[in-house]
């Protein structure tokens, strides 16, 4: 099969099912035929992992609710999170103008907390779009404490978060 690759410089499509879904993550492109990386004969890889569901979206309503959080810890590093606040909300101006829908953009920053993040999540109308910047870790993302200093928040947790405001945005929605 590796020589029928080689031979054939295209984009070689990767179906793979749920049991072998570890496979899309291999660097197939560093396979080597006589010697020679798959790569180097200009052979790539696309990954599609069955079962393909679709993706079920709510229509966008008049307004758009975007949440932005920015966690820039004490002594966690620079980030140059006033410049990406700025681009965050030039962008999102533009692309309100653009489609003709209004988009509330409330930004959380300085002081981002676990607390915090939980009642901005649970804010009335819920949330269309979350945006988080910070430092991240393996599995976990870098929030603050009440004095400022980092308070790691493991991505399980997180997500738990999420999909609270997500659900409590949902029944807002519904009784509106």
């Amino acid at each position: 099969m590796a020589g029928a690759l080689a031979a054939t410089p295209r984009p070689v499509r990767l179906i793979l099912p749920p049991q072998a879904a570890v496979l899309g993550y291999r660097p197939w492109e560093l396979a080597r035929v006589d010697g020679q990386p798959l790569a180097a004969r200009r052979i790539s890889f696309v990954v599609e992992h069955q079962p393909r569901r679709p993706l079920s979206k709510e229509p966008i309503r008049a307004r758009l609710w975007m949440l932005a959080v920015f966690s820039p810890p004490e002594g966690a590093g620079a980030l140059n999170l006033r410049k990406e606040r700025y681009e965050l909300a030039r962008m999102v101006h533009q692309i309100g103008q653009v489609n003709g829908k209004a988009i509330e953009l409330r930004v959380l920053q300085y002081g981002a907390t676990r607390q915090r993040l939980e009642h901005a999540l649970l804010e009335e109308p819920g949330w269309d779009v979350v945006h988080l910047s910070g430092h991240g870790l393996a599995g976990a993302l870098m929030l603050e404490d009440d004095a400022g200093r980092p308070n790691r928040i493991p991505s399980a947790e997180l997500v738990d978060r999420l999909v609270r405001g997500l659900r409590a945005g949902r029944a807002d929605r519904v009784r509106a």
